[in-house]
């Protein structure tokens, strides 16, 4: 700082009136402005004894320079000898405070991006050259003269017809055989117009009246289930019942029956019908062929016994 005489003066009139310890000039705080801001004094003092604070703008980041070559790496020095280990640890000390953070300097404004260069025009085609004259066909050559035909050799004579044959008499007429007997046939058929409601679930239908008996392989017992092969053979057998629930049954009813050799079901003959209503009802029928030894005993029977059965027949005959 320069001191005018005038300011000299009151420089020499401070220093006889300000205690001792008051220094002419103190230097206060330096703050960094901002770039591109005027620098500045402020005096937070008196005339006499003045504080003097300063504000100094910070320069633009500088370009940065060349990194300098790599120096050579020096030799490794030899290892010492370990020393003896140290005494006990000290206390840590304080943290110290943490310093105030730098300004970050401004970055330098970005240059302009150079203009791209024009494209250079391409040039134009060349022309087609002119296509070459097509080459001349040569000429065909001459065919080959076709050789002679042989000569055919003259046709043998035809042989003559032989005469037809004379057609001898008839034969006389044989004498006519002696009649055939028919064989005998063998059938059976039974029913039972009547209302029955079998007794248990598996037991048979019973038929009251034998329509029809042929010969003697087949026979059967009114009023009772039981239709007896006295012969063995294979045999036709067809069945049909009408079902109606029983007194007291309840609906939807499911009915079924099916026709047992000896008290085995017969594959194949198991006929299901559903009663949907009290007074409705179903017709079950069925058929089969059947292969028995002699004294085969077959039945027609009722898996429920909340079921009655009408109009019910059964018919079985032989087949040679």
């Amino acid at each position: 700082m320069v001191f005018s005489s005038d300011d000299r003066s009151c420089e020499q009139s401070c220093q006889s009136s300000c205690p001792p310890s008051c220094t002419p000039i103190r230097i206060g705080t330096t703050v960094t402005g901002e770039p591109g801001t005027a620098a500045g004094v402020v005096n937070t003092g008196n005339p006499c004894c003045p504080t003097l604070n300063f504000i100094i703008p910070r320069g633009a980041t500088g370009v940065t320079g060349v990194t300098g070559a790599t120096g050579p790496t020096g030799a490794t020095g030899t290892t010492g000898a370990t020393g003896p280990a140290g005494g006990p640890a000290g206390p840590a000390g304080p943290t110290g405070p943490t310093g105030a953070t730098g300004l970050t300097g401004v970055t330098g404004p970005t240059g302009p991006t150079g203009a791209t260069g024009l494209t250079g025009v391409t040039g134009p085609t060349g022309p087609t050259g002119a296509t070459g004259i097509t080459g001349v066909t040569g000429p065909t050559g001459p065919t080959g003269a076709t050789g002679a035909t042989g000569v055919t050799g003259p046709a043998g004579p035809t042989g003559a017809t032989g005469a037809t044959g004379v057609t001898g008499p008839a034969g006389p007429t044989g004498a006519t055989g002696a009649t055939g007997t028919l064989p005998t046939p063998n059938a059976l058929y039974a029913t039972n117009e009547a209302a029955q409601t079998p007794t248990a679930v598996g037991d048979p239908l019973v038929f009251s009246d034998n329509q029809l008996t042929e010969g003697t392989a087949i026979t059967h017992t009114a009023n009772t289930g039981a239709i007896t092969f006295a012969e063995g053979g294979l045999y036709h057998i067809t069945f049909t019942t009408n079902a109606a629930p029983a007194t007291g049954a309840s609906v939807p009813l499911r009915v079924s029956v099916q026709l047992n050799e000896n008290g085995t079901q017969i594959p194949g003959t198991l006929t299901i019908g559903d009663i949907v209503t009290s007074g409705g009802s179903t017709t079950l029928s069925g058929a089969a062929l059947v292969r028995v030894t002699a004294g085969t005993v077959i039945t027609l029977v009722s898996n429920s016994n909340t079921v009655t059965f009408s109009n019910t027949s059964i018919a079985a005959y032989d087949l040679p």
